[in-house]
C-alpha cells in the first residue's frame, strides 16, 4: 500500500466513526482499520503502525479533513471532509500535488519521498530521515545552508514535515501532497494543465489535458494491439479502438467522448468560448480516467519496476 492510499484509508475510517462514539481516538482508529488488534499504544512491537496512523492524521489535519485532540485521545472528520463520504479522496490528489518548485527542490523531494516511504500490506509508513540522507543518496556535497533552504520551502508547501535538529543535518518524513507530487504519475501528468486552470489560461490547460487523455489511450492501444484505422488519429478513433477491444464498457467509453468534446471545445475557435466549470471539468475527468485505466491495466507485481511509480 501507497503511503497516499493509507492516508485515504485513514481519512475513510474517521469518517466513518460512530456519530455517538464517546471517546474515539488514535487506538481506536487502529482497531478500526484493521492494523491492532486492541486500543493499546505505545507498546514497542506497534510502534511502526502507531508512528504511521499519527503521520497520516497529522497530514490530514493540515489540509483541513480531520480534528484530533490532545495525547491522540479524540479524532472526527472536519466539515471540509463531508464529500469523501461519497467520493474519492483522489478527486483532491492533483490539486495536493501543485505547487511551483525548482529543478533542485523537485529531485531533492522525489529522493526523500523514495528514502521516507516504506509500503507494508495493509497500511505504509512515513519514516524520518535526515537530510543528509538524502544528499548522500543524490552524490551531493552536504552543505547545511542548502538543506536548510530546500526544507523551507518544502514544509510551506507541506510537502515535507521536519523537526528541530541537534547538529547540521535536519530531519524530515514526507507528507501526504509531497508523496502525491513526488510519486503519483497522473497529478504529475496534470500538473501543469491545473497551473495553466489557475492562472485563468482555460485553453492551455483544455489542450494539455487533452492530450495526456490522448497519449494515455495511445499507449493502451498499443499495449492491447487494438485496431486503430485511422491514419491521423483522434482521441475519439483511440476511444472508438479500446471499446471495440473491450478495454472498457459503454460508460467509461461515453464518458472519453464528452471529454474529447470539451477538449475541441478549448482546440479549436468554435461559437462559445471554455468556461471556467468546463474546463476544471475536463481536467477532474482525464484524472478520474487516466487513474482508473492505470489501475485496471496494471501488471501483475511480479512484473512491475522495483521502484514503484
Amino acid at each position: 500500500m501507497r503511503y497516499a492510499d493509507w492516508c485515504e484509508r485513514v481519512l475513510c475510517a474517521v469518517i466513518a466513526r460512530p456519530d455517538d462514539a464517546y471517546m474515539f481516538g488514535m487506538p481506536h482508529l487502529g482497531v478500526a482499520l484493521g492494523v491492532k488488534e486492541k486500543t493499546t499504544w505505545g507498546d514497542a512491537a506497534e510502534r511502526d503502525v502507531d508512528s504511521a496512523i499519527v503521520a497520516a492524521c497529522d497530514d490530514l489535519e493540515q489540509i483541513g479533513l480531520i480534528v484530533t485532540g490532545q495525547n491522540w485521545a479524540h479524532v472526527a472528520p472536519a466539515t471540509a471532509s463531508r464529500p469523501y463520504r461519497t467520493e474519492s479522496l483522489r478527486r483532491l490528489v492533483p490539486k495536493l500535488g501543485a505547487g511551483d518548485l525548482d529543478p533542485d527542490e523537485e529531485l531533492f523531494l522525489n529522493t526523500v519521498a523514495i528514502l521516507s516511504e516504506a509500503e507494508h500490506d495493509e497500511w505504509a509508513e512515513a519514516r524520518w530521515i535526515m537530510t543528509s540522507e538524502a544528499f548522500q543518496q543524490l552524490d551531493w556535497e552536504w552543505d547545511r545552508r542548502r538543506s536548510l533552504a530546500l526544507v523551507k520551502v518544502l514544509d510551506e508547501h507541506l510537502f515535507l514535515d521536519k523537526q528541530l535538529t541537534v547538529g547540521d543535518s535536519h530531519r524530515v518524513r514526507i507528507r501526504l501532497s509531497g508523496a502525491v507530487r513526488s510519486m503519483d504519475a497522473v497529478g504529475n501528468a496534470l500538473l501543469e494543465a491545473r497551473d495553466h486552470l489557475s492562472s485563468g489560461r482555460l485553453r492551455a490547460a483544455g489542450c494539455i489535458a487533452g492530450v495526456e487523455l490522448e497519449r494515455a489511450l495511445k499507449t493502451l492501444c498499443a499495449i492491447l494491439e487494438a485496431d486503430v484505422r485511422a491514419k491521423l488519429p483522434t482521441i475519439a478513433d483511440f476511444n472508438d479502438a479500446l471499446k471495440a477491444k473491450k478495454a472498457y464498457q459503454q460508460p467509461t467509453w461515453r464518458k472519453i467522448q464528452h471529454l474529447a468534446d470539451l477538449r475541441n471545445k478549448c482546440a479549436h475557435v468554435l461559437d462559445e468560448e471554455p468556461s471556467r466549470g468546463e474546463v476544471d471539468e475536463l481536467l477532474d475527468g482525464v484524472d478520474g480516467v487516466l487513474r482508473t485505466l492505470a489501475a485496471s491495466h496494471r501488471p501483475p507485481a511480479s512484473e512491475s519496476p522495483g521502484v514503484a511509480t
